[in-house]
This record gives C-alpha cells, structure tokens and sequence, in this order.
C-alpha cells in the first residue's frame, strides 16, 4: 500500500496523458478531480491482491 499526495496525481494526470489510449483528456480537469480526491482524504495506491475478495473498483473516465 502506498498513501498518494500531490507528486503523485502529478504524475499520474501527465503519465495518462501521454500513454493512454483513446485520445487526449484534460489535464486541468483530471487535476482538478485529483486536489478534490486529496483534499477529502488519503488515497492509498494498493495492488489488486490486497483487496479482499468482494471489493467493489471504481474507475474514473470520461468517454466523449
């Protein structure tokens, strides 16, 4: 597990932009939703096996 702060959303924000796929998004608005997501707490970054079985995973995305 690892706790996120702003160097991460930093480099997540701009590391999505430049290998995802589908096309660009905007970067101010994925910052933007990242300030809000640290500002209500502490994301923590955990890998798919310390999830417990019945874990409900959300994903953030916008399709235009």
């Amino acid at each position: 597990m690892e706790y996120l702060d702003e160097t991460h959303l930093s480099e997540m924000v701009y590391g999505g932009a430049v290998l995802g796929a589908g096309g660009g998004g905007s970067i101010k608005a994925a910052l933007a939703v990242g300030q809000e997501a640290l500002a209500r707490g502490t994301p923590v970054l955990v890998g798919i096996r310390e999830l417990p079985p019945k874990t409900i995973i959300a994903t953030l995305s916008i399709v235009g």
